[in-house]
């Protein structure tokens, strides 16, 4: 039982944690190992992985970036090329979010 609850605690430290871009830290870089596009119910989508520590972060992006880049853009990719750094949000409630 010990070998099973070893290799599920392993799992959970290894998984990608899903957050939203309200609970990344704020001015921190997070280097981008992907970029992805995928359909949801709302729409394109556009989500990034992000790496944090020793582990990955799942955060989707606001909807106008799945409107405006396409998918060729998105394959030339190099992965840990750029850094998304969350600025808070606008008046608006809108999120500012730089990419360095």
């Amino acid at each position: 039982m010990s070998d099973l609850k070893n290799i599920l605690n392993t799992i959970g430290e290894e998984e990608t944690q899903y957050l939203s871009l309200r609970q990344l830290s704020l001015n921190t870089p997070y280097p981008i190992i992907s970029i992805n596009k995928v359909d949801t119910k709302y729409g394109k989508s556009l989500y990034v992985i992000l790496k944090a520590n020793s582990h990955n972060l799942k955060c989707f992006l606001p909807k106008i970036y799945g409107h405006k880049i396409d998918e060729h853009i998105i394959d030339k990719y190099k992965p840990m090329s750029l850094s998304l750094i969350n600025k808070g949000v606008n008046k608006n409630n809108s999120f500012k979010i730089e990419f360095v």
